[in-house]
Protein backbone atom coordinates (compact mmCIF):
# COMPACT_ATOMS: atom_id res chain seq x y z
CA UNK A 1 0.00 0.00 0.00
CA UNK A 2 2.85 2.38 0.78
CA UNK A 3 4.42 1.67 -2.61
CA UNK A 4 1.18 2.51 -4.41
CA UNK A 5 0.92 5.80 -2.51
CA UNK A 6 4.50 6.71 -3.41
CA UNK A 7 3.86 6.03 -7.10
CA UNK A 8 0.71 8.12 -7.02
CA UNK A 9 2.56 11.13 -5.57
CA UNK A 10 5.21 11.12 -8.31
CA UNK A 11 2.74 12.21 -10.97
CA UNK A 12 3.10 11.61 -14.67
CA UNK A 13 6.05 12.56 -16.79
CA UNK A 14 5.39 15.09 -19.50
CA UNK A 15 6.58 14.78 -23.07
CA UNK A 16 8.64 17.68 -24.35
CA UNK A 17 7.47 19.97 -27.15
CA UNK A 18 10.06 18.67 -29.63
CA UNK A 19 9.11 15.02 -28.95
CA UNK A 20 5.43 15.88 -29.45
CA UNK A 21 6.35 17.43 -32.80
CA UNK A 22 8.30 14.30 -33.83
CA UNK A 23 5.42 12.05 -32.79
CA UNK A 24 2.94 14.17 -34.79
CA UNK A 25 5.23 14.04 -37.85
CA UNK A 26 5.57 10.23 -37.59
CA UNK A 27 1.80 9.89 -37.25
CA UNK A 28 1.13 12.08 -40.30
CA UNK A 29 3.79 10.28 -42.32
CA UNK A 30 2.32 6.86 -41.47
CA UNK A 31 -1.21 8.00 -42.30
CA UNK A 32 0.02 9.44 -45.63
CA UNK A 33 1.88 6.22 -46.52
CA UNK A 34 -1.17 4.07 -45.69
CA UNK A 35 -3.37 6.28 -47.89
CA UNK A 36 -0.92 6.12 -50.81
CA UNK A 37 -0.74 2.31 -50.52
CA UNK A 38 -4.53 2.04 -50.60
CA UNK A 39 -4.70 4.26 -53.71
CA UNK A 40 -1.73 2.72 -55.52
CA UNK A 41 -2.64 -0.47 -57.40
CA UNK A 42 1.01 -1.53 -57.86
CA UNK A 43 1.75 -4.32 -55.42
CA UNK A 44 5.25 -5.07 -54.12
CA UNK A 45 4.87 -8.83 -54.32
CA UNK A 46 3.08 -10.72 -57.06
CA UNK A 47 2.94 -14.37 -57.91
CA UNK A 48 3.11 -16.02 -61.29
CA UNK A 49 -0.20 -17.46 -62.41
CA UNK A 50 1.48 -20.35 -64.25
CA UNK A 51 4.06 -22.79 -62.95
CA UNK A 52 7.50 -22.55 -64.49
CA UNK A 53 10.00 -25.38 -64.58
CA UNK A 54 13.61 -24.33 -64.10
CA UNK A 55 16.00 -26.94 -65.37
CA UNK A 56 19.69 -27.21 -64.63
CA UNK A 57 20.38 -29.48 -67.54
CA UNK A 58 17.71 -28.78 -70.19
CA UNK A 59 18.29 -32.12 -71.95
CA UNK A 60 17.07 -34.11 -68.94
CA UNK A 61 13.72 -34.62 -67.25
CA UNK A 62 13.05 -32.17 -64.39
CA UNK A 63 13.45 -33.58 -60.88
CA UNK A 64 10.93 -33.12 -58.11
CA UNK A 65 12.25 -31.71 -54.83
CA UNK A 66 10.11 -31.42 -51.69
CA UNK A 67 10.71 -28.09 -49.92
CA UNK A 68 10.73 -29.36 -46.34
CA UNK A 69 10.62 -27.30 -43.13
CA UNK A 70 11.58 -30.40 -41.12
CA UNK A 71 14.76 -31.18 -43.04
CA UNK A 72 17.93 -29.73 -41.55
CA UNK A 73 19.85 -30.12 -44.82
CA UNK A 74 19.34 -30.62 -48.55
CA UNK A 75 19.05 -34.36 -49.28
CA UNK A 76 19.01 -35.45 -52.92
CA UNK A 77 18.23 -38.92 -54.20
CA UNK A 78 20.93 -40.47 -56.38
CA UNK A 79 18.39 -40.73 -59.23
CA UNK A 80 17.50 -37.02 -59.06
CA UNK A 81 21.18 -36.05 -58.84
CA UNK A 82 21.91 -38.09 -61.96
CA UNK A 83 18.79 -36.92 -63.89
CA UNK A 84 19.50 -33.25 -63.19
CA UNK A 85 23.17 -33.63 -64.06
CA UNK A 86 24.29 -32.23 -60.70
CA UNK A 87 28.05 -32.44 -60.09
CA UNK A 88 29.68 -34.68 -57.53
CA UNK A 89 31.93 -32.41 -55.45
CA UNK A 90 33.34 -34.90 -52.95
CA UNK A 91 32.48 -37.88 -50.74
CA UNK A 92 29.98 -37.02 -48.01
CA UNK A 93 30.34 -37.72 -44.29
CA UNK A 94 26.66 -36.94 -43.53
CA UNK A 95 24.47 -39.43 -41.67
CA UNK A 96 20.79 -38.59 -41.05
CA UNK A 97 17.95 -40.08 -39.07
CA UNK A 98 15.06 -41.32 -41.18
CA UNK A 99 11.33 -41.72 -40.52
CA UNK A 100 11.51 -45.44 -39.68
CA UNK A 101 13.88 -44.69 -36.78
CA UNK A 102 17.00 -45.85 -38.59
CA UNK A 103 19.83 -43.86 -40.15
CA UNK A 104 21.02 -43.35 -43.68
CA UNK A 105 24.55 -42.50 -44.84
CA UNK A 106 25.09 -40.02 -47.67
CA UNK A 107 27.34 -40.98 -50.55
CA UNK A 108 28.36 -37.66 -52.16
CA UNK A 109 28.10 -33.90 -51.78
CA UNK A 110 26.59 -32.13 -54.77
CA UNK A 111 25.58 -28.56 -55.55
CA UNK A 112 22.05 -27.38 -56.35
CA UNK A 113 21.72 -25.02 -59.34
CA UNK A 114 20.32 -21.90 -57.61
CA UNK A 115 22.56 -19.01 -58.60
CA UNK A 116 21.05 -16.55 -56.08
CA UNK A 117 22.06 -18.72 -53.13
CA UNK A 118 25.56 -18.98 -51.67
CA UNK A 119 27.73 -22.05 -52.28
CA UNK A 120 27.14 -23.19 -48.69
CA UNK A 121 23.35 -22.92 -49.11
CA UNK A 122 23.40 -24.95 -52.32
CA UNK A 123 25.50 -27.87 -51.06
CA UNK A 124 23.41 -31.03 -50.79
CA UNK A 125 24.08 -34.61 -49.79
CA UNK A 126 23.22 -37.45 -52.17
CA UNK A 127 21.61 -40.60 -50.77
CA UNK A 128 21.33 -43.84 -52.75
CA UNK A 129 18.44 -45.16 -50.61
CA UNK A 130 16.23 -42.03 -50.77
CA UNK A 131 13.30 -42.16 -53.17
CA UNK A 132 12.45 -38.47 -52.74
CA UNK A 133 14.68 -35.40 -52.64
CA UNK A 134 14.31 -32.84 -49.85
CA UNK A 135 15.36 -29.18 -49.88
CA UNK A 136 15.62 -27.59 -46.44
CA UNK A 137 13.55 -24.46 -45.75
CA UNK A 138 15.80 -23.70 -42.77
CA UNK A 139 19.09 -24.00 -44.66
CA UNK A 140 17.66 -21.75 -47.39
CA UNK A 141 16.39 -19.23 -44.80
CA UNK A 142 19.83 -19.10 -43.17
CA UNK A 143 21.13 -17.75 -46.48
CA UNK A 144 18.95 -14.62 -46.20
CA UNK A 145 15.78 -15.72 -47.93
CA UNK A 146 12.06 -15.47 -47.22
CA UNK A 147 9.74 -18.30 -48.26
CA UNK A 148 6.13 -17.38 -48.96
CA UNK A 149 3.76 -20.36 -48.84
CA UNK A 150 0.30 -20.13 -50.41
CA UNK A 151 -2.35 -22.68 -51.32
CA UNK A 152 -0.90 -22.78 -54.85
CA UNK A 153 2.75 -23.25 -53.92
CA UNK A 154 5.82 -21.57 -52.51
CA UNK A 155 8.03 -18.72 -53.71
CA UNK A 156 11.49 -18.00 -52.30
CA UNK A 157 12.89 -14.44 -52.35
CA UNK A 158 16.02 -12.74 -51.06
CA UNK A 159 15.17 -10.84 -47.83
CA UNK A 160 15.98 -7.44 -49.34
CA UNK A 161 13.41 -8.02 -52.11
CA UNK A 162 10.46 -8.59 -49.74
CA UNK A 163 8.15 -6.19 -47.92
CA UNK A 164 5.42 -7.94 -45.94
CA UNK A 165 2.63 -6.01 -44.26
CA UNK A 166 0.51 -7.92 -41.75
CA UNK A 167 -2.92 -6.49 -40.93
CA UNK A 168 -4.03 -8.76 -38.11
CA UNK A 169 -2.76 -10.94 -35.34
CA UNK A 170 -0.83 -14.11 -36.32
CA UNK A 171 -2.78 -17.37 -36.32
CA UNK A 172 0.30 -19.37 -35.37
CA UNK A 173 3.77 -18.50 -34.06
CA UNK A 174 6.54 -21.08 -34.03
CA UNK A 175 10.23 -21.29 -33.23
CA UNK A 176 13.22 -23.15 -34.62
CA UNK A 177 14.85 -25.95 -32.66
CA UNK A 178 18.57 -26.47 -32.17
CA UNK A 179 18.70 -28.42 -35.47
CA UNK A 180 17.19 -25.51 -37.44
CA UNK A 181 13.78 -27.19 -37.88
CA UNK A 182 10.58 -25.18 -37.48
Amino acid sequence: MAINAAHTKRGTTSIGFSQRGCNAAYSLSSAFNRTIKKINKNKHVSFATNNRVHQYNSNEQPSMVTYDSGADGHYISKKDQRNAGLPILRTSTQTVGVANGGTSKAKYVTQLPFRHLSAQATHADTFQDFLLSLMSVGKTANDGTVSVFTKEGVSVFKEEDVLITCKGEPILIGIRDSHGRY
